[in-house]
This record gives C-alpha cells, structure tokens and sequence, in this order.
C-alpha cells in the first residue's frame, strides 16, 4: 500500500467516525 491509499483510508475512517458519532448525538435525548 502507499502512503496515499493509506492516508485516504485513515481519513474516510475518521470521516465515518465523525458521522456516527453525529448521529449518535441527534439520537440521545436531550
């Protein structure tokens, strides 16, 4: 892998991270 392919998948990761944690905090009661 280089270290291209690599960045990208960390950051679509932390992307993803980021949208799940959105959702969880639109979820929980406030």
């Amino acid at each position: 892998m280089t270290t291209r392919s690599v960045a990208r998948s960390l950051r679509f990761s932390f992307l993803t991270l980021q949208r799940g944690n959105a959702v969880l905090d639109a979820l929980r009661p406030i």
